[in-house]
């Protein structure tokens, strides 16, 4: 490549970079991508229902454990709506990935919250300051299948696909 050809491949590539449609800015910083935007918020969520776990384990209260102990069905709730949107992120945050076993699709990222639930709560087994309850994880497991389910279908509805090949083309008749 010529000086002359190399200088305007540079120039279209700094005009590219710099120009709105694609998220560029003129100081050179990355732009923050959906699946980058989804996965800090998956981390900062998860850092939260830790230290909520932390909290429980060493027998804390505090206004919102009293809170939702107050509610009915306020412990369930909490476990459907909490881990459910954990699964929400997760799926987001690895682009709805599923692991084939023949025609049966299951969510990776689902798969593993449900996995690492399942562990938190036979843990409390072993713990004096909490109790087990098959209900909360039956609440934990309805709100994953709830609230992936609803994600997938928004996703597919009104979500344009980060990677447009894994998407079928919509047929027309």
């Amino acid at each position: 490549m010529t000086t002359e050809e190399e200088t305007r491949r540079r120039s279209r590539e700094a005009r590219f970079a710099a120009s709105p449609k694609t998220g560029g800015s003129s100081s050179g910083a990355k732009p923050l991508s959906t699946s980058r935007v989804s996965r800090l918020l998956l981390a900062l969520y998860a850092a939260f229902l830790l230290a909520v776990v932390a909290a429980a384990n060493l027998g804390g209260t505090n206004e919102v454990f009293e809170l939702v102990g107050a509610i009915p069905f306020g412990d369930k709730l909490g476990h459907f709506g909490l881990i459910g949107l954990l699964a929400l992120a997760a799926d987001a945050a690895a682009k709805r990935h599923d692991l084939r076993l023949g025609r049966l699709a299951i969510p990776t990222a689902p798969l593993v919250v449900l996995v690492l639930v399942a562990a938190e709560e036979l843990s409390q087994i072993a713990m004096v300051t909490r109790t087990f309850d098959l209900l909360d994880f039956a609440a934990d497991v309805a709100g994953i299948v709830a609230f992936v389910s609803v994600g997938r279908w928004v996703a597919a509805k009104f979500v344009a696909c980060d990677d447009v090949e894994a998407r079928p083309s919509p047929r027309r008749s």
